[in-house]
């Protein structure tokens, strides 16, 4: 399952390889020497990245909902966890088609959101964790899953020794478990979709350059087209591309439809400006 899906997350290095090959065409030189070009890229792949974390996580929600999955604690940190899964390596993927560089992205993002909330604004009430607490999370799980591979980026972000103790152990129930509750509805190897997931754009107004980066991408239809293929789905599911008058992503079980809201994208291309600054 963890193999099928991540598919839709290397869509995504797919789609940066022909970015960077049409940059070449219309600069006239090799991405290499085109800085402006290369840091554009960068920060897209940003956007892009977090945004398939987005994706699986709002599709964690929407698989609880639709095969009435059973959660244990708090349902934010469990799909938090089912995206972190489905996104962390197996072994054996080369550097251009490693799913990990977006869990990093998705992981440096919250790191940047943490930035902006003042100890005393964080809302210990809500069903989120704070934004600092997912990114450890994803830091855990990932080096929880190869700490070999991952030390460093454990080091980096100062993951302490006695928290890195438990990880392959989370980790390893973490995927026993997600692997376990939806396994049941995976489809067979002969199975064709009963049901399919649809990819719509709605009007974006000031947000043109966030829709258009996510249609020229086709990343969701990517994501629609792995889900599609792997879920047994009971009805037909819509991730809808809108703006949203808020910078966010749902799950709608009524509509059966996953939003995902144009100012989410202006978002993270602000967080990874500030990286920068």
């Amino acid at each position: 399952m963890r193999k099928m899906l991540t598919n839709a997350g290397l869509a995504l290095c797919l789609w940066s390889g022909l970015a960077t090959g049409s940059a070449a065409a219309v600069h006239g030189v090799a991405p290499a020497q085109d800085a402006k070009a290369a840091e554009e890229e960068k920060r897209d792949e940003f956007i892009l990245g977090n945004i398939v974390f987005v994706l699986f996580h709002e599709f964690g929600h929407a698989l609880v909902s639709e095969f009435e999955l059973p959660v244990l604690g708090r349902e934010e940190d469990a799909v938090d966890r089912f995206a972190t899964f489905l996104l962390t390596p197996e072994g054996g993927e080369d550097e251009e088609s490693d799913p990990s560089t977006i869990l990093i992205d998705s992981m440096r993002g919250w790191f940047a959101a943490s930035e902006r909330t003042e100890l005393a604004e964080i809302e210990w009430w809500d069903e989120h964790g704070p934004d600092q607490q997912r990114a450890y999370q994803i830091a855990c799980l990932l080096y929880g899953a190869d700490p070999k591979k991952f030390g460093a980026m454990a080091d980096e972000v100062k993951l302490p020794e006695a928290r890195k103790e438990s990880c392959p152990s989370e980790a390893e129930s973490n995927s026993g478990s997600w692997i376990k509750v939806a396994k049941p509805h995976v489809l067979g190897d002969d199975e064709k979709p009963p049901k399919r997931i649809e990819v719509t754009y709605g009007p974006a107004g000031d947000y043109a350059l966030e829709r258009d980066l996510l249609k020229e991408s086709e990343l969701l239809e990517g994501v629609a087209a792995e889900l599609t293929k792997t879920f047994r789905l009971p009805r037909k599911l819509t991730i809808a591309a809108r703006k949203c008058g808020e910078p966010n992503a749902f799950w709608d079980s009524e509509a059966a439809e996953v939003q995902i809201c144009y100012e989410l994208l202006r978002e993270y291309r602000e967080l990874y400006d500030q990286q920068k600054r």
